[in-house]
């Protein structure tokens, strides 16, 4: 597990930055990929993780599935889970103090793997009991890939992917510094509010 180190030369407390980094995490249960899908139930109205068992699908609200992430996210070198996004897997802003943090999030990811797997199988077990005859067998697996992402400052639209590893680390880290767009201290002197 990681310890927390907050580098006093990021300032992710006092600037804004163009780049972030967002964890993509792949679900599969029993082997199936699961989707991310819009549902209705009662006065909840968003997206759901979804998952088909033995004819009937499965859906969790994606933001327990958030709830159950964040806090193993944390334990293991990550300091703020920011928000999730979602494509056709769960992607999660996240924000790290020190680049030893970043390394050792990068170091632990099969344990953060393996918890994610833990809980996340908790969570959907728990769902299917209110399924009658719904078979009790569940595998679930996780694949994770740390981004930093680029917003192209040129196109609207566009973004460059950067995918983190042990060996980029400090290099990934540096394109992040470099991304800071303002601090906010000085945002609000130049607007004469003090």
């Amino acid at each position: 597990m990681a310890t927390l180190e907050v580098d006093p030369n990021l300032y992710i407390h006092t600037s804004y930055y163009n780049d972030l980094f967002l964890l993509r995490t792949r679900v599969l249960v029993n082997g199936d990929n699961t989707e991310i899908r819009s549902i209705k139930e009662g006065k909840y109205e968003g997206p759901a993780l979804n998952f088909c068992l033995s004819g009937s699908i499965i859906s969790t609200k994606l933001h327990l599935v958030a709830s159950i992430v964040s806090p193993i996210l944390v334990r293991y070198g990550i300091y703020h889970v920011d928000t999730f996004y979602y494509e056709q897997s769960p992607l999660f802003h996240v924000v790290f103090s020190s680049e030893s943090c970043l390394k050792n999030f990068i170091l632990a990811t099969e344990e953060v793997k393996s918890a994610l797997e833990s809980q996340l199988q908790i969570l959907f077990s728990s769902e299917l009991k209110s399924i009658p005859e719904s078979p009790q067998h569940l595998k679930v697996e996780i694949q994770s890939d740390l981004f930093l992402v680029s917003p192209n400052r040129q196109e609207t639209k566009g973004a460059e992917l950067h995918l983190v590893t042990e060996e980029n680390c400090s290099d990934i880290l540096a394109c992040w510094k470099n991304s800071k767009l303002f601090d906010f201290i000085s945002l609000y002197q130049e607007d004469g509010m003090h």
